[in-house]
């Protein structure tokens, strides 16, 4: 985790988040390396524990505010 990535609301992944709120998650698949990122709604047990993949970093997902609300 480089402190750019910590400014820009990245999250260790040894730090387990609130359950049942949004993520965006980026992982690595372990058999070809290849990284990404996806949004997560729940499922943080298994998702830190799977064995295909490795989570490198989370964060929150932001939440978009319609202009006038």
């Amino acid at each position: 985790m480089t402190k750019a990535n910590a400014l820009r609301g990245w999250r260790n992944p040894e730090e387990k988040p609130v359950e049942n709120v949004p993520l965006l998650v980026a992982f690595r698949q372990k058999k070809s390396g290849i990284e990404f990122v996806s949004q997560q709604i729940s499922g943080y047990e298994q998702l830190f524990n799977d064995d295909d993949y490795e989570v490198l970093a989370w964060q929150y997902s932001p939440i978009w505010e319609e202009e006038g609300k």
